[in-house]
Parts: structure tokens; C-alpha cells; sequence
């Protein structure tokens, strides 16, 4: 009995992963949204039980997945905490280190941007080197 059963259980999970992604496809056919992080892992989790590979599979995504579900979780809380948009600062603090804004300073070096070098095929590699 233990010996049928271990030759059933890979196709246990096989059946699992394939009515489980089946799932998750259909879902996202019938309510159409942006697919979150967390679905995405459900998902890969089903399609990787189809080829026996989910516990692989989930110790090299773990720490990614905890990652990013942190991070949706706290982008969450954000807007509860201040809904004040602080901004004014950093570009007091940028006029004060460079005298004038980072951006002002690229806009006026930018004039020497020749276009006929990107035309002609010529890298901005070999143009600096000249």
C-alpha cells in the first residue's frame, strides 16, 4: 500500500498544480486586473507543481516573495502616516550644494549633443575618445 501510494502522490501534485493554475488563469480571464506579486507567486507555485519543481522553486523565490510583500504591505500604511508631500526642502538643499538645480546645469551642457553622430552610426563611446 505505501509503495502505490508513493507512485501516486507526483501525480497528486501534477492534478493539483494543473486545476490550480487552470484556476488562477481563469480568474484573471474573468475579472481582468494588473497581476499582483502575490498571484503571480500562486500561480508560478501551480505551474512548478505540474513539473514537480515547487519546493525548488519556493526556496529561491521566498526571499523575494517576503520582500515584496513587505513592501506592498507598507506602501499600504504610507498614506495613513502623512499625507503631507515634502519637496520644497531638496531643492533648497540641491541650490545650496551646486548653487542652481542639477536639472538647469544638464539642459545648458546639453548643447554640444550633435545629432548627426548618432545618425552616422558613430557611439558616444568613440565620440568621447576623439
Amino acid at each position: 500500500m505505501d509503495r502505490r501510494m508513493s507512485n501516486i502522490k507526483p501525480y497528486i501534485f501534477k492534478l493539483i498544480g494543473i486545476i490550480g493554475a487552470v484556476y488562477v488563469i481563469e480568474s484573471f480571464i474573468r475579472d481582468p486586473n494588473f497581476p499582483t506579486p502575490d498571484i503571480l507567486i500562486v500561480l508560478a507555485t501551480f505551474v512548478f507543481m505540474i513539473f514537480g519543481q515547487a519546493k525548488e522553486m519556493l526556496k529561491h523565490l521566498l526571499p523575494f516573495v517576503v520582500l515584496l510583500l513587505g513592501y506592498d504591505s507598507f506602501r499600504s500604511l504610507v498614506p495613513g502616516l502623512n499625507s503631507r508631500v515634502e519637496y520644497v526642502w531638496m531643492i533648497h538643499a540641491d541650490k545650496w550644494l551646486f548653487g542652481s538645480l542639477p536639472k538647469m546645469a544638464i539642459s545648458t551642457n546639453s548643447t554640444n549633443f550633435q545629432p548627426s553622430l548618432v545618425r552616422s552610426g558613430h557611439s558616444g563611446l568613440s565620440v568621447a575618445l576623439q
